[in-house]
């Protein structure tokens, strides 16, 4: 039997802002997890719900008032571990990452990261050119200045710029907010494709329930600076009345599941994607037929 090793690991890790003054606040009370190699977890809670601050935790952004973050087998909360090298080892794409862009054209953008890595020319344009594609851009953009782009174009360049560094472990706050259901789609699809083809472990903060159901295999629950649930997602969604509890909304699939349930129908609380109900209803139809 094959052991899976753990990439991430979280041992009683707590974290305060503002210690000390009436502004004080517990983002992350004593958060004990373990995330293993080629994982796409989803992470969500409410707003203030301390998936942010463990989101910035990861690479090194924001270190922890009490407790030991392991990655990759290195405790980034030893004061000799260079926050440098934890930046190449851990892609963070915060919110809006169109944002940070800045050069002059998105060659130069995308190369921002690999040429401070140290690599030659010959390596960065190779990893320029994989970076635009696993976006899903055509390379003729590469000469174009960044802010000539669309919304949707800005954020595939600004997510291209931390692939480009092969980061292990791609951390995602929010990497949808504000775009259309067909761009959110086809840069989730991307990710998701870079996860299977690269075994890069992915972390996926979101406060869409749609969008973790799709894409994410294992989902943590944050509340409160706290984790509340931590299971697969198969069986996330059979916690529908906990989550509402939280002020978490449940997928539009689970709602109808739950409606037809208090209809009579005999169904999987564990449903949530449209194949997988019309299975289970053609079953219920075909047993009330029989």
């Amino acid at each position: 039997m094959k052991i899976m090793k753990n990439i991430i690991e979280f041992k009683n890790v707590s974290y305060i802002y503002m210690p000390g003054t009436p502004f004080e606040k517990v983002a992350l009370n004593n958060i004990n997890l373990e995330i293993q190699k080629n994982e796409f977890v989803g992470v969500m809670g409410h707003t203030g719900s301390g998936k942010t601050t463990f989101a910035q935790m990861l690479n090194g952004i924001l270190k922890p008032a009490s407790g030991t973050v392991i990655i990759d087998e290195v405790d980034i909360t030893n004061k000799n571990t260079k926050t440098k090298d934890l930046c190449f080892k851990v892609g963070l794409v915060m919110q809006f990452p169109e944002y940070q862009l800045f050069e002059e054209t998105v060659h130069k953008d995308i190369s921002f990261g690999p040429k401070n890595m140290g690599l030659n020319d010959i390596q960065i344009n190779l990893r320029v050119e994989r970076a635009i594609k696993f976006v899903g851009l055509d390379e003729k953009i590469l000469s174009k200045s960044p802010f000539e782009l669309s919304g949707g174009q800005k954020r595939r360049v600004a997510i291209a710029g931390v692939i480009a560094m092969e980061p292990k472990i791609l951390v995602l706050d929010e990497p949808t907010a504000g775009l259309d259901p067909l761009a959110r789609d086809e840069i989730l699809n991307q990710i998701k494709f870079l996860k299977d083809e690269t075994q890069t472990t992915v972390i996926f903060v979101s406060h869409s329930m749609e969008e973790i159901s799709k894409f994410c295999e294992k989902v943590i629950v944050m509340n409160n600076g706290k984790i509340v649930l931590n299971e697969k997602l198969q069986d996330i969604f059979s916690k529908t009345e906990f989550l509402e509890s939280i002020g978490l909304s449940v997928p539009q699939i689970t709602k109808i599941v739950n409606g037809l349930k208090k209809n009579g129908m005999n169904l999987n609380n564990k449903i949530y994607e449209i194949p997988q109900i019309a299975q289970e209803i053609k079953k219920n139809l075909k047993k009330s037929e029989g």
